[in-house]
């Protein structure tokens, strides 16, 4: 499920249309689609969408965050996030006489054990790190050691040079039986510092900052942070009935007052890009 709150956060800049129009500033609004699958930002950059602009501004949904809270993480907010896909291609053969075969299966699993210890044994303790895999798929039959296996896993992480070791890591694993297939989906999200502590100074008067950690999710909002200064705030939404659901469950809903300091977080951000400018 993917519905964490692009609805809100289209309706809070619609809702600040007629707004932005009487504070007589240069303002745009972009209202990109396909951020669920990590190419909406480029497709709205190579439109044109970030031309002559200098500072950008987005928020997003956070469920852990009560209504009237907020923050913007200084530096790196949200995670690079790569994919990849491993086949292991061998000897099938019936599952009694294994030394007949190449067992794909138990090869699996030596490099899902490899893989998993990447971010623990291969990089740095203190650098938030994830490798995870999220399917496998081999054989047909309990006697069969099959010809192929296949798995498919995301890497994260807050730095370049982090995913860059990761990167070589997973690769490191190819061979004549092995091939990894290996892409770059989304870079980190770096909140310009500055920009940053100048929202905030603005908008503690309208909304209560609560630190809340980096993530290892991934937003494509980072390609516009590539092309010009950039904040992204996390916008407290609340509990829905007391409890905390997932941005992406089924059950996912928002309090409704929350837009409203979305609204004024985004009001804030331009008064500080404006104050910036100046200077």
């Amino acid at each position: 499920m993917h519905a964490c709150g692009h609805d809100m956060h289209t309706a809070i800049l619609l809702g600040l249309i007629p707004i932005v129009k009487n504070m007589n500033l240069p303002v745009r609004m972009i209202f990109q689609p396909g951020e669920e699958i990590g190419k909406g930002a480029i497709s709205m950059i190579d439109g044109g969408a970030l031309d002559g602009i200098k500072f950008i501004f987005g928020l997003h949904a956070w469920t852990s965050m009560d209504v009237g809270e907020y923050h913007i993480v200084k530096g790196g907010a949200m995670a690079a996030v790569d994919n990849f896909i491993i086949k292991i291609r061998g000897k099938g053969g019936h599952a009694a006489y294994p030394h007949l075969a190449y067992d794909t299966i138990a090869e699996a699993a030596r490099l899902i054990n490899y893989l998993l210890e990447i971010p623990s044994r291969k990089v740095n303790p203190l650098d938030p790190a994830v490798v995870s895999i999220g399917y496998i798929k081999g054989g047909y039959t309990n006697n069969v050691i099959p010809q192929i296996v296949e798995m498919g896993g995301t890497a994260r992480s807050l730095n370049q040079n982090v995913a860059s070791i990761i990167e070589r890591e997973i690769k490191s694993i190819s061979n004549e039986h092995v091939e990894v297939t290996y892409e770059k989906e989304l870079p980190v999200l770096e909140n310009d510092v500055e920009y940053s502590y100048s929202i905030d100074r603005i908008a503690k008067e309208f909304v209560k900052d609560r630190m809340v950690p980096p993530t290892m999710g991934g937003e494509d909002f980072a390609f516009y942070c590539k092309k010009t200064r950039c904040a992204f705030a996390f916008l407290g939404t609340g509990k829905i009935n007391g409890i905390e659901v997932s941005k992406h469950s089924s059950n996912f809903n928002i309090n409704e007052e929350s837009m409203i300091y979305g609204a004024l977080l985004h009001i804030s951000a331009i008064l500080a890009a404006e104050e910036l400018i100046k200077v």
